[in-house]
Protein backbone atom coordinates (compact mmCIF):
# COMPACT_ATOMS: atom_id res chain seq x y z
CA UNK A 1 0.00 0.00 0.00
CA UNK A 2 1.70 3.04 -0.83
CA UNK A 3 2.08 6.13 1.81
CA UNK A 4 -0.95 8.40 1.04
CA UNK A 5 -3.38 5.21 0.36
CA UNK A 6 -2.04 4.96 3.91
CA UNK A 7 -2.36 8.48 5.42
CA UNK A 8 -5.96 8.46 3.80
CA UNK A 9 -6.82 4.78 5.52
CA UNK A 10 -5.96 6.56 8.79
CA UNK A 11 -7.42 9.66 8.56
CA UNK A 12 -10.58 7.96 7.27
CA UNK A 13 -10.34 5.62 10.50
CA UNK A 14 -9.87 8.74 13.28
CA UNK A 15 -12.88 10.60 11.47
CA UNK A 16 -15.42 11.97 14.18
CA UNK A 17 -18.09 10.36 11.98
CA UNK A 18 -16.45 7.15 11.75
CA UNK A 19 -15.72 4.92 14.62
CA UNK A 20 -13.28 6.35 16.74
CA UNK A 21 -11.12 4.17 19.43
CA UNK A 22 -10.89 6.09 22.83
CA UNK A 23 -8.71 4.18 24.95
CA UNK A 24 -9.78 3.66 28.58
CA UNK A 25 -7.09 5.63 29.98
CA UNK A 26 -8.22 8.28 27.98
CA UNK A 27 -11.67 8.25 29.20
CA UNK A 28 -10.25 8.51 32.81
CA UNK A 29 -8.01 11.68 32.27
CA UNK A 30 -10.98 13.44 30.81
CA UNK A 31 -13.06 12.00 33.62
CA UNK A 32 -11.08 13.19 36.06
CA UNK A 33 -10.81 16.83 34.74
CA UNK A 34 -13.44 16.78 34.35
CA UNK A 35 -14.99 16.10 38.01
CA UNK A 36 -12.39 18.20 39.03
CA UNK A 37 -13.80 21.41 36.93
CA UNK A 38 -17.41 20.69 37.81
CA UNK A 39 -16.45 20.19 41.30
CA UNK A 40 -14.53 23.23 42.02
CA UNK A 41 -17.95 25.70 41.76
CA UNK A 42 -18.68 23.29 45.14
CA UNK A 43 -15.35 25.28 46.51
CA UNK A 44 -17.66 28.28 46.09
CA UNK A 45 -21.02 27.48 47.57
CA UNK A 46 -19.47 26.05 50.87
CA UNK A 47 -17.81 29.53 51.63
CA UNK A 48 -19.31 31.92 53.97
CA UNK A 49 -20.45 33.78 51.53
CA UNK A 50 -23.00 31.53 50.37
CA UNK A 51 -23.13 29.39 53.23
CA UNK A 52 -24.54 26.04 51.85
CA UNK A 53 -23.69 22.99 53.86
CA UNK A 54 -22.44 19.99 52.02
CA UNK A 55 -24.88 17.65 54.63
CA UNK A 56 -27.77 18.78 53.90
CA UNK A 57 -27.34 19.72 49.55
CA UNK A 58 -25.33 16.65 49.55
CA UNK A 59 -27.69 14.89 47.09
CA UNK A 60 -27.76 17.83 44.57
CA UNK A 61 -24.15 18.52 45.02
CA UNK A 62 -23.35 14.44 44.03
CA UNK A 63 -26.16 14.62 40.93
CA UNK A 64 -25.00 17.92 39.27
CA UNK A 65 -21.92 16.69 39.69
CA UNK A 66 -21.88 13.54 38.31
CA UNK A 67 -23.70 15.19 35.28
CA UNK A 68 -21.03 17.90 34.92
CA UNK A 69 -18.26 15.33 35.01
CA UNK A 70 -19.82 13.23 32.09
CA UNK A 71 -20.73 16.32 30.11
CA UNK A 72 -16.90 17.66 30.60
CA UNK A 73 -15.43 14.38 29.78
CA UNK A 74 -17.76 14.06 26.70
CA UNK A 75 -16.68 17.90 25.37
CA UNK A 76 -13.36 16.96 26.24
CA UNK A 77 -12.67 13.93 24.28
CA UNK A 78 -15.00 15.82 21.17
CA UNK A 79 -12.23 18.68 21.28
CA UNK A 80 -9.46 16.10 21.79
CA UNK A 81 -10.96 14.14 18.61
CA UNK A 82 -10.96 17.54 16.71
CA UNK A 83 -8.12 18.26 16.95
CA UNK A 84 -6.84 15.32 16.21
CA UNK A 85 -8.40 15.32 13.05
CA UNK A 86 -7.42 18.84 11.97
CA UNK A 87 -3.75 17.58 12.61
CA UNK A 88 -3.74 14.72 10.75
CA UNK A 89 -5.61 16.45 7.75
CA UNK A 90 -2.65 18.99 7.57
CA UNK A 91 0.28 16.29 7.69
CA UNK A 92 1.65 15.64 4.46
CA UNK A 93 3.64 12.82 3.57
CA UNK A 94 6.83 13.23 2.90
CA UNK A 95 7.62 11.46 -1.26
CA UNK A 96 11.28 10.72 -2.76
CA UNK A 97 12.15 11.24 -6.05
CA UNK A 98 10.40 8.18 -7.62
CA UNK A 99 6.60 9.23 -5.91
CA UNK A 100 6.81 6.87 -3.41
CA UNK A 101 6.40 6.92 0.33
CA UNK A 102 10.00 7.52 2.02
CA UNK A 103 8.66 5.78 5.37
CA UNK A 104 10.15 2.18 5.57
CA UNK A 105 8.30 -0.85 4.96
CA UNK A 106 7.72 -3.02 8.03
CA UNK A 107 8.30 -6.77 7.44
Amino acid sequence: MRGKEKFEEVLKENSLYGRCKTSVNQWIIYGVSGFVMSMMPTLLYTSPMFDVSVRDSLTQLIGVGLGCTILMAWAYRSVALQRRIRLLSKHQIPQNKSGGSIAKKRT
